[in-house]
């Protein structure tokens, strides 16, 4: 577990100095946010769903192309999608 707290360390610290909004910060980080594995139980079906829509978004604009924003996702969406990432955070001793 100490190496997904290492992964989300990383990902959480870009998205809270990124300068835009919470949609633009979360879509900074998607691609390393896809990657993430063994994500603690309580969490799995959430960051599925997150998953999800990051390839749903990721075939919407092209293989190899960098996610700007997530379109259709209010902001008020993304701060649940990064205070997620914290919960996970948090949970991992």
């Amino acid at each position: 577990m100490s190496y997904l707290k290492e992964k989300l360390s990383g990902i959480l610290i870009r998205i809270n100095f990124h300068e835009e909004n919470a949609n633009i910060r979360l879509a900074s980080e998607a691609d390393a946010i896809y990657r993430l594995s063994l994500i603690p139980d309580q969490f799995a079906d959430k960051m599925n769903e997150f998953k999800d829509l990051i390839l749903k978004t990721k075939k919407l604009y092209g293989d190899g192309v960098k996610i700007y924003k997530f379109t259709g996702m209010s902001n008020k969406k993304a701060v649940e999608y990064i205070k997620l990432l914290h919960a996970v955070y948090d949970s991992i001793d």
